[in-house]
């Protein structure tokens, strides 16, 4: 979202791009921060980003442009470097290579779904969650802060009174999904829960096997679904005793 929180709810022409003047010190709306604008001040190195309070002796100007704090590196440097500053905002307990996608573990993962790599520069899922509550979201986007912005508006988070109280980490191996979504929150339609189940989202009592009819895992927001002894989760198991029905009734007869 590009300020739609502040200008809907404080009726103040926030946007990225826009200019402002807050307390006598210029600047320009560098980042959507939720509950906030996140103003470079010109007096500022480009890339260095405050919260600032939309109606806090805020004045809004026309827009501009938003410095580049790397503006005089070549493309591919400066992405790998937003990348890696993507990376340490994050706040994430993974390892680069994890955060990024080229970990062993999301390389099996893809190869077992047929995934293919991500290609650079598109979005990138990651999951956003408030952990007071239990609840998170996936959501495709091209870095972490515009994530976590973007699952603040998410009809999922309308409990969360504050932007901080998110956290966000990568998950590289739905990054090929975002093709199919575009930027924003992954539906919790029937072709968003599968897509859950493929990755593995949700997972009871640590069972990591997957079914071994469908191939898919379990889910945790049926309280009687889950994996059983015989390898089937309980879709599978439904369908077989459907199918079997008519055979067993012909059987006793």
């Amino acid at each position: 979202m590009n300020c739609e929180y502040v200008r809907q709810y404080y009726g103040v022409p926030a946007e990225i791009g826009r200019r402002i003047i807050h307390n006598g010190k210029p600047g320009i709306i560098a980042e959507d921060r939720g509950h906030y604008i996140g103003v470079n001040f010109d007096k500022d190195e480009p890339g260095v980003v405050f919260n600032v309070h939309p109606t806090d002796h805020v004045e809004y100007l026309e827009t501009g442009k938003v410095r580049s704090k790397y503006a005089n590196l070549s493309k591919k440097k400066a992405r790998a470097k937003e990348r890696y500053q993507e990376y340490l905002d994050s706040e994430t307990d993974l390892s680069f290579a994890e955060y990024i996608g080229a970990d062993e573990d999301t390389v099996k993962l893809r190869k077992r779904l047929g995934l293919s790599r991500p290609e650079p520069f598109q979005l990138r899922a990651f999951q956003v969650s408030c952990d007071d509550h239990e609840a998170s979201v996936l959501v495709f986007a091209r870095k972490a802060s515009k994530a976590k912005s973007m699952a603040f508006h998410d009809d999922a988070m309308t409990f969360v009174d504050d932007f901080t109280d998110l956290s966000c980490r990568r998950i590289s191996a739905a990054d090929y999904y975002a093709k199919e979504f575009g930027e924003g929150c992954l539906p919790l339609n029937e072709r968003g829960m599968s897509i859950l189940r493929e990755l593995g989202w949700y997972q009871i009592d640590g069972n990591m096997e997957p079914c071994t009819m469908c191939n898919l895992y379990e889910w945790d927001s049926l309280s009687d679904s889950r994996i059983d002894e015989s390898g089937l989760c309980s879709h599978c198991r439904t369908v077989l005793n459907v199918s079997s029905m008519p055979a067993l009734a012909k059987a006793g007869a």
